[in-house]
């Protein structure tokens, strides 16, 4: 497969789920695009050091937010939990 672009490939995996779970699945992807260009703009402009773990971090409380302020598609989406 040739993508060549990230609105493509979104487009085509977005295309491959229904209702609850491709609004989740839209919300999570504006979401980790959101949180890069944010950990991005740190990095670049208040010179925080690139980290995965951060960006994972700040991602998860950031997740938390919008499903407080009413992203609840993000929910359909989350891992069961273990006993």
């Amino acid at each position: 497969m040739d993508y060549h672009s990230f609105l493509q490939w979104w487009s085509r995996i977005s295309g491959r789920v229904q209702g609850r779970t491709r609004e989740g699945l839209n919300t999570l992807l504006i979401l980790g695009a959101w949180m890069i260009w944010k950990h991005r703009n740190r990095v670049v402009f208040d010179g925080l050091s690139p980290s995965l773990a951060v960006l994972l971090e700040t991602s998860n409380v950031e997740r938390e937010k919008w499903q407080v302020s009413g992203a609840r598609s993000l929910s359909c989406l989350a891992a069961p939990s273990l006993p």
